[in-house]
C-alpha cells in the first residue's frame, strides 16, 4: 500500500532515515527533524537558488504500518550545460531518492513504477536518477548514490537505466593531525555566506596560485571540500599539498573533526593527491540515465 507524504508528516520518514540510512553511507548525517524537513522537501543550492519546481515523495507501508521503502521525484529547477554552468532551460525528470528495506524488492519495483508512470502521465522526461548536485545539502549535497545500496542499483539498471556517471568518495579525519613543515603558502578566506559555504584563496609570495571551496554541514562537525584546484602554472610544485594541509588545520581549529570530497573515478591525480594526504577511500558513488 503506497501514500504521500506530506512534509506536515514527514515525522516517519525522518525516522525511517535515522533507523536505516544514517550511518550506512559516509554522506548520510544524522540532522534535526527542522534542518532534515528543510533539506528533504524545500531544498535550496549553495547559491540560494530552490533545487527542485516540484517534489513528491511516496512510501511503501508494511501490514503493521510502517514504512518499507520510499521514493522522491520530481521536476529539477535547472540542469548543467556543457561547462558545468547551471541552466534554466534544462530542467529535467529526477528520482532524487530512493530506499527499501533488503529482501523487499517487490516494494522497490512498486515505488520506482510509481515514479515512472507520473512522469509519463504528467509528460516531463525523466533522465536521471541520483543526480549528483541534486542531493541533500544535509547530507553535503551528495546525490549519487553508494556502491553499498546494490539491491537499489540492481533495480535501476533492470528497469532501463545504466550507470552516468562514478566518483570515489573521500573522509579525512581531523581529529588528531599530524604536523607538517612550514609550506609557503599563505592562506585567505573570504567570509562565510548565508548558504554556509566559505572560499579560501592560496597565495605565494603575495601572487594567487588556487583556490578551495568548503561546505559546512548544518548542525555536525563535518566539512565538504566541494572543490580545489591550482593554476595551471603552478601545478606539479607541491602545491596541492600544502593547500591541503593548510585547509586541515584551519578546520580543526574551527572545530571540524571530518572532510568529505569526492572526485571522479578517471581522475588518477586527485584520487593520488587526497590519499597522500590522508584521505580514506570510502566507496565508490554513482549516478544513473535513462533515455
Amino acid at each position: 500500500m503506497l501514500r504521500l507524504v506530506q512534509q506536515a508528516d514527514g515525522l516517519e520518514l525522518y525516522e525511517y532515515y535515522n533507523n536505516y540510512l544514517v550511518g550506512t553511507t559516509p554522506y548520510d548525517h544524522q540532522v534535526s527533524k527542522i534542518s532534515w524537513d528543510r533539506s528533504f522537501f524545500e531544498d535550496t543550492d549553495y547559491d540560494g537558488d530552490k533545487k527542485y519546481k516540484e517534489l513528491e515523495t511516496y512510501c511503501s507501508l508494511a501490514a503493521d504500518g510502517t514504512i518499507n521503502g520510499f521514493i522522491q521525484w520530481g521536476l529539477s529547477s535547472y540542469g548543467y550545460d556543457e561547462d558545468g554552468e547551471k541552466n534554466v532551460e534544462r530542467s529535467t525528470g529526477i528520482i532524487r531518492q530512493f530506499h527499501f528495506l533488503k529482501n523487499q524488492k517487490a516494494v522497490g519495483k512498486e515505488l520506482l513504477e510509481t515514479a515512472m508512470v507520473s512522469f509519463q502521465e504528467k509528460g516531463v522526461k525523466m533522465s536521471y536518477a541520483f543526480f549528483h548536485a541534486l542531493g541533500m545539502t544535509c547530507t553535503g549535497n551528495h546525490g549519487k548514490l553508494h556502491e553499498s545500496m546494490t539491491e537499489v542499483a540492481d533495480l535501476l539498471l533492470e528497469n532501463g537505466f545504466s550507470v552516468e556517471h562514478t566518483n570515489v568518495y573521500y573522509v579525512k579525519n581531523l581529529k588528531s593531525l599530524v604536523e607538517h613543515e612550514e609550506c609557503s603558502l599563505a592562506i585567505k578566506q573570504a567570509k562565510k555566506t548565508e548558504n554556509h559555504t566559505l572560499m579560501l584563496t592560496f597565495y605565494e609570495e603575495g601572487q594567487a596560485v588556487g583556490q578551495a571551496n568548503i561546505a559546512f554541514l548544518p548542525e555536525n562537525p563535518i566539512a565538504y571540500l566541494r572543490w580545489i584546484f591550482m593554476l595551471d602554472d603552478h601545478q606539479n610544485k607541491g602545491f596541492g599539498t600544502q593547500a591541503l594541509q593548510l585547509i586541515f588545520a584551519f578546520l580543526s581549529q574551527e572545530g571540524i573533526i571530518e572532510l568529505h570530497t569526492d572526485t571522479a573515478d578517471t581522475n588518477k591525480r586527485a584520487q593520488h593527491v587526497y590519499e597522500k594526504n590522508g584521505f580514506e577511500h570510502s566507496g565508490i558513488t554513482r549516478s544513473y540515465m535513462v533515455i
